[in-house]
């Protein structure tokens, strides 16, 4: 579809069957990530996120290193790692707790992987023209339909900047830091 963002999140909330199972969730990882790796074949620009819980009661060494090993393994552009926080009146409140220390440690581990891989797929992006939607008032800065954040500049200096908030405007990517991209308005 010509006006389809090319974004698709993908939460697998964790990617051992017997943590999914503690934490009563009914996801199927196998086909979650063999319809990720499809729609990357398909699109090979699409941003495909997941969302990964860390530190669930029960959650071993070996079950985060695991979880670790698949992200590395697939073709995730953008990963959401948050650490489990109790709640009173689950199942979970009564079972037996990993420190808070660990279970934030292993985290802030999957969001710099998440951050990497963010960064590798923008860098795809350079040289390459995309088309964003302003959300700024006063500069170009916006998103991508990939749902990648983007400064832009006018580099004719067509004079001054009038507000071009909502508009879809391409550009072409110059550079790109931290997942960001980084362009210069073109048309």
């Amino acid at each position: 579809a010509k006006h389809a963002v090319k974004y698709v999140d993908v939460p697998l909330q964790h990617t051992v069957p017997e943590v999914l199972e503690k934490m009563n969730r009914k996801a199927a990882i196998d086909a979650s990530l063999s319809a990720a790796e499809v729609l990357r074949s398909l699109i090979p620009e699409i941003t495909l996120r997941t969302t990964i819980m860390t530190g669930f009661p029960g959650e071993t060494e070996t079950d985060f290193l695991a979880t670790t090993s698949l992200l590395r393994r697939h073709p995730f552009s953008n990963v959401h790692a948050f650490p489990y926080s109790e709640r009173p009146d689950t199942p979970a409140a009564n079972m037996a707790q990993l420190p808070r220390e660990l279970r934030s440690a292993r985290a802030h581990e999957l969001a710099r992987l998440g951050d990497a891989f963010r960064t590798r797929f923008a860098a795809k992006f350079i040289n390459r023209v995309v088309e964003v939607v302003v959300e700024s008032e006063h500069s170009l800065k916006g998103w991508t339909g990939e749902y990648l954040w983007l400064e832009g500049r006018d580099v004719l200096n067509r004079g001054p900047v009038r507000s071009r908030r909502r508009e879809k405007l391409a550009f072409r990517v110059r550079s790109a830091a931290d997942g960001n991209l980084q362009g210069d308005l073109i048309g």
